[in-house]
Parts: structure tokens; sequence; C-alpha cells
């Protein structure tokens, strides 16, 4: 089966059942559940939108990408999986670890 790609445009709330995605519609109250293992990516391109970080922390750990869009529709950020690309591992890797410890 080919993997879906799930675009946001409207109020939702997406949050993590037993390691499926429920995405509740804020206005209607319907629910649908997806299994994460059917999904390629996540855009999401409404500033409405509310995801938890149990969800995100699951949907990154099975290579789901999660892209963020601005006001005007455009992608503006990504999440992924640091540990499956390499190139990018590799630069973590050789960062100097002297970072505030405490920021606040």
């Amino acid at each position: 089966m080919a993997k879906q790609t799930l675009v946001f445009e409207s109020a939702k709330e997406l949050s993590l059942s037993g390691g499926m995605i429920v995405i509740t519609d804020k206005d209607s109250g319907e629910v649908v559940i997806r299994p994460i293992e059917d999904v390629q990516m996540i855009m999401v391109d409404n500033h409405s939108v509310r995801i938890t970080i149990p969800l995100i922390t699951k949907l990154v750990k099975h290579n789901v990408g999660i892209v963020f869009c601005d006001e005007k529709h455009m992608p503006t950020s990504m999440m992924m999986d640091l540990d499956s690309n390499t190139l990018q591992s590799k630069r973590f890797q050789h960062q100097p670890r002297n970072v505030l410890k405490n920021p606040l």
C-alpha cells in the first residue's frame, strides 16, 4: 500500500493513542484514526492545528516527516529523524559539547 501525505488546512488536534494518529476536528468534534505506518508525511498548514509531543516523537521515530507552513501557506520548517539522516547526524557528532546547560 502507498504511504499517505496528510495535509491539515483547518483547526485540528493531533494526538497519539495506541500507536495510531488520532485526528480530532476542533469545530465538529469528528474523530478520524490513522495508523502511523500508513503515513509518509504530515503538512501543517494552519496555525490552529495542535499536535502533541508524544505524537511528534512517535512520528519522527517512524520516519514520518512533519512540515510546518507559514501564513502564506509556504513551507518554513521540517522535522525529521536525525538518525535516518546520516550527514546531519555526523554534523551533530562533531559539534562542540559546551552548550548552555541552563539557558533560562
